[in-house]
């Protein structure tokens, strides 16, 4: 006679939901993983997971899939409702926003990211700024907009890393004038000289197309180093 007892045991197991016994920080975890629409309908599988989307601390958007034959608006209208509707008290730790077909639509990209940063995320780049490696034996190093564009630690990070470096020089093209162009943040923090940056640095030379505020936060930043500064724009050029 079959043991009935060991065999509905066994049932009810493989039956058992153990994903939504997790905790909802490893279940949020998870969901980062996804892409912020197949997220959102995880709501339907159970009451459990009803709300949980409204906290996810990573939101990943991009033209892949549901978005890839669709259009501009309809994207733009799916990312108001999300942050709309999300739990404000919940924090942001990445937000990823990927789709080459929102030029009408490049007003809202701007609100976005400000909601994302003031939800305290971190758009990847800050977080592996991290994992920058020291470059103990570099003397000369070219940098262009990249380290300039949202803020200056950027920069920071790159002269703490350089602890012998002599020359520096930063290209900053003229930026273009859209949306996404966010202003350098005035940082108090950084007004005044990092104690880790190289006392072996001779020369700054920054290259530019026109003065805007960007370079003139760059500029203020650098007169603090103590360093000669040669400023470069087209074919004029003079030192301060």
């Amino acid at each position: 006679m079959p043991n009935t007892s060991k065999a509905n045991k066994a049932s009810n197991s493989s039956k058992e939901d153990r994903i939504s016994a997790l905790p909802d920080d490893v279940i949020h975890h998870v969901l980062g993983f996804l892409q912020a629409a197949e997220a959102v309908h995880t709501s339907v599988l159970a009451r459990r997971w009803r709300y949980l989307w409204k906290s996810m601390r990573c939101l990943r958007v991009n033209s892949i899939g549901r978005w890839e034959e669709g259009n501009g608006a309809s994207l733009s209208n799916f990312m108001n409702c999300l942050l709309l509707l999300r739990d404000p008290g919940s924090t942001l730790d990445e937000v990823e926003i990927k789709y080459d077909n929102l030029e009408d639509e490049t007003k809202w990209i701007s609100i976005w990211i400000r909601h994302a940063l003031s939800c305290q995320a971190q758009l990847i780049f800050r977080r592996d700024l991290r994992w920058c490696p020291t470059f103990s034996k570099l003397k000369t190093l070219l940098l262009n907009k990249w380290c300039v564009q949202i803020n200056l630690h950027a920069l920071v990070c790159m002269l703490e890393h350089s602890p012998v470096l002599e020359n520096l020089i930063l290209q900053l093209r003229k930026q273009e004038e859209t949306a996404l162009a966010l202003e350098v943040e005035g940082n108090n923090s950084l007004m005044h000289k990092p104690a880790a940056i190289s006392g072996c640095l001779k020369i700054i030379k920054v290259k530019f197309d026109e003065i805007d505020d960007r370079v003139c936060k760059v500029l203020k930043f650098l007169s603090i180093l103590g360093t000669e500064i040669i400023i470069q724009r087209t074919t004029d050029c003079w030192r301060y």
